[in-house]
């Protein structure tokens, strides 16, 4: 297997789930291969779903240019470093979501959702914040149960003023999870 730093950075951050490793996803192997060639061109990132806020440090490190940022609902996180900022609110609340991507002022490189992994919500915020991305740019859902996939697939391509495409599903690690691939074309 080729050289894979973030399969290293998750091993120095061990409680984000998205690494190598026996209770992770194994979603370090996609993101590697299409984050890579952006490494050093990156402005910004979004995270849906914070946790113990090891993955923001993890694409911190990694994206060595870009502004890292991470919502959460939960109201007693506290959570402050240089280049992450965290916004606490729900993921489904578009003027919430608006508010966060107007203080921004930038679009995204990534945007990846780990939040709620409850379809309705998902969809929500995905039909919002993709305008939000850059074309170019990549949206990922990751930890959706396999039932929901069949909800969630016609509904990404089904949003007339911005052309996206899925380009994979990935199946691996804990519980099967599965992680969706969205690439913006337009």
């Amino acid at each position: 297997m080729p050289y894979n730093y973030l399969n290293e950075l998750s091993k120095i951050y061990p409680l984000t789930d998205k690494g190598v490793g026996e209770s992770t996803h194994y979603y370090t192997i996609v993101y590697n291969r299409i984050m890579e060639p952006y490494r050093n061109k990156a402005k910004g990132i979004l995270e849906l779903g914070v946790g113990s806020g090891d993955s923001l440090r993890m694409w911190k490190q990694y994206f060595s240019h870009a502004m890292i940022y991470g919502i959460d609902n939960n109201k007693n996180y506290k959570f402050s470093e240089h280049r992450i900022k965290v916004f606490i609110g729900n993921q489904e609340d578009t003027s919430f979501l608006l508010s966060v991507c107007n203080g921004i002022k930038s679009k995204f490189d990534f945007i990846i959702d780990d939040a709620s992994h409850a379809p309705q919500k998902i969809l929500q915020s995905y039909r919002f914040l993709i305008t939000y991305l850059k074309i170019g740019g990549y949206y990922f859902i990751e930890d959706i149960n396999k039932k929901d996939i069949y909800k969630l697939l016609p509904a990404v391509n089904d949003i007339d003023f911005v052309k996206t495409r899925c380009t994979e599903l990935y199946l691996h690690g804990m519980n099967n999870a599965t992680m969706l691939v969205i690439h913006r074309t337009g």
